[in-house]
């Protein structure tokens, strides 16, 4: 059994102490896409990415600042690098060694930079949206560029766990780089809603908290079994059976 979870924009590299690092698996992909992003004038990079003038000048001087390989110098891990709603549900300062270690066997990051992360690989600053319509050399587009490696390593990886299963913890939006076609493996999806005045709906802010929670509950209690799945039961969630399918397993809690 093994989680996917999305990247976020917002980040800030840093080091696990006492862990080794690596370089991402991907990492000659990521430096064709990053020779492509470095082309680009920053009134090219506003306008591919919908941000500011300022914004695009920042995420410039970023990408310029990248080195390939990494270094611990400059780099930080994967997994203690990402902020935003998702991750700041995972009590990193808390996690043993053992934890991070199996985070590390058991998560996998989506990243349109680096396609697939492993918690302990090292990674720099950057800015890069996988729904990004970046063409890069014959694909037309980010997820064109990462489906077929990104399928291949999640089926290399999955084979060796006691399940072959991807527990999808990820965002719509990063979830479409996995070719479900090729994928040698379920992918099961875990979603999260809110109940209020009768009506069941999905709000955002609080299912990407859920995911970050969720996926913490999976490290800390070293779930590797998908019947264990149903037992989450933070911020008053339940498995709402009755929602759920085959391929999707539904949580439910109640709005304030």
């Amino acid at each position: 059994m093994l989680t996917i979870l999305s990247s976020s924009k917002t980040l800030q590299c840093r080091l696990l102490p006492g862990l080794s690092h690596r370089q991402p698996a991907l990492l000659d992909k990521t430096a064709v896409l990053l020779n492509t992003l470095l082309h680009l004038d920053r009134q090219g990079l506003q306008k591919l990415m919908g941000i500011s003038e300022q914004l695009a000048a920042t995420t410039d001087e970023r990408h310029r600042r990248i080195s390939l390989p990494h270094t611990a110098d400059s780099a930080g891990h994967a997994l203690a690098s990402f902020s935003g709603d998702v991750f700041s549900m995972m009590e990193l300062i808390q996690y043993t060694k053992e934890d991070l270690l199996f985070a590390d066997g058991h998560l996998r990051i989506l990243s349109g930079l680096y396609g697939l992360l492993r918690p302990l690989d090292l990674m720099q600053p950057y800015r890069l949206e996988m729904g990004t319509k970046l063409a890069v050399g014959q694909a037309a587009q980010l997820y064109e560029f990462w489906q077929e490696a990104v399928t291949d390593k999640l089926n290399r990886t999955v084979a060796d766990h006691r399940e072959q299963v991807i527990v999808n913890c990820a965002s719509r939006e990063y979830a479409r780089v996995v070719d479900t076609k090729r994928l040698a493996a379920r992918m099961l999806t875990i979603s999260f809603k809110q109940r209020q005045n009768n009506t069941v709906r999905t709000v955002a802010i609080h299912a990407k908290r859920a995911r970050g929670s969720f996926v913490d509950w999976l490290i800390v209690n070293r779930i590797d079994r998908t019947s264990d799945l149903a037992a989450f039961d933070r911020a008053g969630y339940r498995l709402a059976s009755e929602e759920s399918s085959a391929d999707e397993l539904v949580f439910i809690t109640d709005s304030p």
